[in-house]
């Protein structure tokens, strides 16, 4: 029978952490968490003691709580998030599957676990704007301003080099004979 380890958050998941994954998490360092609060999507974090990330945490539940009582909506997810990060929760990676295995779990962890807090802040950051469709705008707004500069720029080009110059006589010149103007039929 499998050991049970000691959970190091306390929030009502959606499905039961797998214990092997769990073990295979804390074989790697033992401060990891993983926790499933979507249907199909875990969330691996590490939990740290840090009096700052707990105050950001309370902070975000007082705010959650104040707009529930004033009756503005609020995300459950949001809560969640709030409720995770008060107790020290920092999220690492995001997996997203059914029912993960040891060696997925530790897989998507990996990176995390070597790379700098900036990295990291800058992966999530780059995965929330993702999700809320800030890049997909953004991406469109910048195809049309360089759509619209290649054309101004195309345009200009053909306007200042490709057009025939105008130029006006010195002095009036009498008309050139026409070669049909001797001719009688």
């Amino acid at each position: 029978m499998a050991a049970v380890l000691p959970r190091l958050v306390r929030v009502s998941a959606f499905q039961q952490t797998p214990m092997a994954c769990l073990a295979a998490l804390r074989a790697r360092h033992p401060r990891l968490e993983l926790v499933c609060l979507l249907p199909g999507v875990w969330w691996i974090g590490e939990v740290k003691p840090s009096t700052a990330a707990r105050l950001a945490g309370q902070a975000q539940l007082r705010r959650l709580r104040d707009r529930m009582q004033a009756g503005a909506p609020v995300r459950q997810l949001s809560f969640w998030k709030a409720t995770l990060q008060a107790q020290g929760f920092r999220l690492l990676a995001l997996v997203n599957c059914p029912l993960p295995t040891p060696s997925v779990v530790v897989h998507a962890v990996l990176p995390a676990l070597v790379a700098t807090p900036r990295q990291v802040e800058a992966t999530l950051d780059a995965g929330e704007r993702a999700a809320s469709g800030v890049d997909k705008r953004e991406a469109s707004s910048k195809w049309l301003r360089e759509d619209y500069a290649r054309h101004a720029g195309r345009d200009a080009y053909r306007h200042a080099f490709h057009r025939p110059i105008h130029s006006l006589p010195a002095a009036p010149t009498a008309p050139a004979p026409s070669p049909l103007s001797g001719v009688s039929p």
